[in-house]
């Protein structure tokens, strides 16, 4: 039946099965993250907990994906921010201690990235360099990291002048 007032029917009521394949065609979702989405849809928890165990089994719900989603979106940040939003999507610790090692390799050279894209060029002031540091800091970035950048910037800088 449409609704005259604004022009569209109303939506036929979805499945729970449906709202979660909707759901993960937008985007990858953790388990227990996509478990309180459908939450709000049914108070049948082995309803829910069957449904993410046919996903998982079909694929369409894949941790492994979850995870390379929130790397590939967090890009940007440093490892302590991506572990902490790792840990809060219940992502297996077994997986974490093993990014840890692997942003901790690269975080460097995805601050530098960052440091570059919004700076550019080193502080002239004391208060333009606090401002740098604290938006890396802000960032998630490790001080140990943000130091070097700040020191490499400035002895690159001095090597070019």
């Amino acid at each position: 039946m449409a609704d005259k007032r604004f022009g569209k029917s109303r939506k036929t009521e979805l499945s729970l099965k449906e709202r979660a394949l909707n759901y993960l065609s937008r985007r990858e979702y953790s388990r227990s993250e996509l478990r309180s989405k459908l939450m709000f849809f049914s108070k049948d928890l082995d309803e829910i907990d069957n449904l993410l165990d046919l996903l998982e089994r079909d694929k369409f719900l894949s941790m492994d994906r979850f995870v390379q989603s929130v790397l590939h979106r967090r890009a940007g940040w440093g490892g302590a921010y991506v572990l902490a939003e790792l840990e809060q999507h219940q992502v297996a610790p077994s997986t974490i201690s093993v990014l840890t090692e692997e942003l901790r390799q690269v975080e460097f050279i995805r601050a530098h990235a960052v440091w570059l894209k919004k700076f550019g060029a080193s502080a002239k002031t004391s208060k333009a360099r606090s401002r740098q540091i604290r938006f890396l800091a802000g960032r998630g970035f490790s001080h140990s990291v943000i130091a070097k950048i700040m020191r490499d910037v400035v002895f690159l800088e001095d090597d070019f002048s």
